[in-house]
């Protein structure tokens, strides 16, 4: 596999930047599952420690690149790109008290123009069927519908790819 460039880390503003999310931030990024507001759209059940250290913290790097999103110095959600043979994409949940300030389209177009500077086209996400608030925020950072669905975690799933720039 042809393995893409991602940024190690990224200033998206003043207040929100990503950062490079560690072993250190796993019972952090647990905790944040345990929130129906987050589970539901990612994955559909709270995720353990050990599943989060496993998965989410740097260790499948270079097929995913793993971020805590950073709002000042409060860590506030995670961002993940990941590419395969094939394809490549991102997976964003904020935390559910900061939830609802525009911060998951703001970081995800900031990480999405980058990754599209580097070469990750077509660079796609896909939000469970129903979830349209995930659809309404990856619509602000510059996705759009592609007309296809697919599943995840035997859930049917709405195709968007980023329409750039």
């Amino acid at each position: 596999m042809t393995v893409r460039r991602y940024p190690e880390a990224l200033r998206v503003d003043d207040t929100l930047s990503l950062r490079p999310a560690t072993d250190a931030d796993a019972e952090l990024i647990s905790g944040w599952t345990q929130a129906p507001e987050v589970h539901e759209g990612w994955g559909g059940t709270p995720l353990s420690v050990a599943e989060v250290l496993a998965k989410y913290t740097g260790r499948r790097a270079p097929r995913v690149a793993s971020y805590l999103v950073v709002e000042g110095a409060e860590p506030v959600g995670y961002l993940q790109a990941w590419q395969d043979e094939s394809a490549c994409g991102l997976d964003l949940f904020i935390a559910a008290p900061a939830q609802g300030r525009g911060i998951g389209p703001r970081v995800a177009r900031a990480l999405a123009v980058a990754l599209d500077a580097l070469g990750w086209r077509p660079l796609t996400v896909d939000p469970a069927v129903g979830n349209e608030r995930a659809v309404r925020a990856w619509q602000a950072a510059g996705f759009v519908m592609t007309g296809q669905q697919g599943v995840d975690h035997g859930r049917p799933t709405h195709l968007m790819v980023f329409g750039g720039g």
